[in-house]
């Protein structure tokens, strides 16, 4: 009966829909869910208008401070309309938490259902809509706890086989340059 910490790492920026965030939060909230949320970044506008389970933890700039929030959490939600390749999602899956994203970037190479190490969704302009789908595959975690262990083994164990660090560092270089 352990509450699930949900994590949002990202930048204020309109791709990032924070809001989406936050409507999954008020939605849990209204349901009764025993989940926390905690959104890291530069969203100190946001703290007047977030439900009681959001915490907004601010900009971290010390990787082992990070690090600890990615340690302490089960879940991670990416609500991007765009990713190139979605790093906050591996970094998580390094420490076990589990990605619910939409399918942005090249995360439908690495993650899926039938993986069982992380979830998928449709990357639909309805923010409503979309929160409610965040939402739904939230209670599965929550309604079956075995389930949120396999995904979380499996999520540690294929950031593990497809990021060895010298293949971790090619790929990230390669993204770079791509987006200059």
């Amino acid at each position: 009966n352990e509450v699930i910490t949900i994590l949002f790492v990202a930048r204020n920026s309109p791709e990032k829909r924070p809001d989406v965030f936050i409507k999954v939060a008020e939605l849990c909230l209204r349901l009764n869910l025993p989940v926390q949320f905690k959104m890291i970044g530069d969203f100190t506008s946001y703290k007047a208008n977030v439900p009681a389970n959001l915490h907004i933890v601010g900009e971290i700039h010390d990787k082992d401070a990070l690090n600890a929030h990615y340690e302490g959490a089960h879940l991670l939600l990416l609500t991007s309309t765009r990713e190139s390749w979605g790093l906050v999602i591996f970094e998580g899956m390094n420490y076990g938490v589990v990605p619910i994203s939409t399918n942005v970037g090249e995360l439908a190479d690495y993650i899926s259902k039938e993986k069982q190490n992380g979830v998928l969704l449709n990357n639909l302009k309805d923010e409503n809509e979309l929160a409610q789908l965040f939402v739904k595959e939230i209670e599965s975690f929550v309604n079956d706890r075995n389930l949120l262990k396999i995904f979380s083994k499996n999520a540690f164990h294929t950031i593990r086989e497809v990021s060895s660090q010298d293949r971790f560092d090619k790929k990230y270089l390669e993204l770079l340059r791509l987006n200059k």
